[in-house]
């Protein structure tokens, strides 16, 4: 799991192992896991997560993408978290690294403004290489320009 506070949004990258029997397309089960999730993140980490989310859910096939962005604290007490959750399918995600010998021996691999880039789904076993980079979505890459 790699959790990163960016800016005002909260990016959770969870490998798919370690929700094996999910079924994405049944959205109370999604709702429950998700709610869970924070809970546990808000807990282990101490981070302070309360209040109204937008919550953008990604499966794919290397794990799950989570985009959280604060909508509404004030008016909700510190062990309160309500969701809005949405789930999205076929979107890509690509893992980006500043040093390519950490990803030399996977294909294919994409340079753009001085950065490697690799969709996710081509990596066996994305654990071995999720310290060394940051997981990003198709928009923020423009994959036309590449």
């Amino acid at each position: 799991m790699k959790i990163e506070m960016i800016d005002e949004e909260l990016k959770i990258f969870i490998q798919d192992k370690l929700f094996p029997n999910v079924d994405w397309q049944d959205k109370e089960q999604v709702v429950d896991i998700i709610k869970k999730l924070f809970y546990k993140i808000r807990k282990k980490f101490l981070l302070p997560i309360r209040g109204l989310y937008k919550v953008k859910v990604y499966p794919h096939k290397a794990g799950i993408n989570i985009v959280a962005i604060q909508l509404e604290e004030e008016t909700y007490t510190n062990a309160d978290i309500d969701l809005k959750i949405i789930i999205l399918f076929n979107k890509s995600f690509y893992l980006k690294v500043a040093d390519y010998s950490f990803i030399e021996n996977l294909t294919p691999i994409y340079f753009y403004n001085n950065y490697y880039y690799i969709d996710i789904n081509n990596i066996e076993d994305i654990t071995k290489y999720i310290e060394y980079g940051t997981i990003i979505s198709d928009d923020e890459l423009e994959m036309d320009k590449i």
